[in-house]
């Protein structure tokens, strides 16, 4: 009987169970982290500007995706022309691709961040210029166009998504899953509450991450 999986990267999903062996859960509990707020309207996926490091069955599977399901990309209004993935020069890493920014969209994002400066600090134009390019896969309303195709098709939302789109900020490092040493609220423009406990602000990852690995995770933090 073949295994249950949650996403098209079965071979992925698969490593992911070897590669936790310990979970950081007084990190978890402890740390405090930014939660998404796209529902702001004026935060245009700028997260998605992030480079995104994708494993060989990701890559193949979204290039085929493409191809399979150009009419429906289309339909959605999204219209993907070239490669989807690209070869990172200086390490060689698998990476999403990125598309230009346009005009209307880039002004929405640095006038939104303009207005939040006082919670994000000083800005200069390096912060602004990460802001230029972002996700082949992105609307330009900021939603994901690999989300939209799984709610078309009765899927989880993130059954295409990449592992590293979703699961951001939790990290696995040396067999334990953790969190970054800072997560920078340069990276959460969009953020509506930044003093959130890690383990509430991230419980709809870590339990699909759970129901992917075959461990109650949020138990485990809880109660370990």
């Amino acid at each position: 009987m073949p295994q249950q999986t949650f996403t098209a990267f079965s071979s992925t999903e698969a490593n992911l169970k070897d590669l936790i062996r310990h979970i950081d859960a007084e990190r978890f509990r402890k740390e405090h982290v930014p939660v998404c707020s796209f529902l702001s309207k004026n935060c245009l996926g700028a997260c998605c500007s992030l480079p995104v490091a994708v494993t060989q069955e990701e890559a193949e599977v979204l290039s085929r995706l493409v191809k399979d399901r150009a009419d429906v990309f289309r339909k959605m209004g999204k219209n993907i022309r070239g490669a989807v993935i690209r070869i990172d020069s200086r390490n060689k890493r698998r990476r999403l691709a990125k598309r230009k920014r346009s005009f209307r969209e880039l002004n929405k994002i640095i006038y939104n961040l303009i207005n939040k400066k006082n919670e994000l600090g000083p800005l200069d134009f390096r912060f602004f210029s990460r802001f230029t390019r972002t996700c082949v896969f992105a609307m330009h309303d900021g939603s994901c166009s690999l989300q939209l195709l799984a709610k078309r098709e009765g899927l989880h939302k993130w059954y295409y998504k990449p592992f590293n789109c979703w699961k951001y900020p939790l990290s696995i490092d040396k067999g334990r899953l953790t969190l970054p040493e800072k997560i920078s609220s340069m990276h959460f423009p969009c953020s509506k509450d930044k003093n959130t406990p890690a383990y509430q602000g991230l419980q709809e990852e870590l339990s699909f991450l759970g129901k992917i690995v075959n461990r109650d995770i949020l138990k485990e933090i809880w109660f370990s």
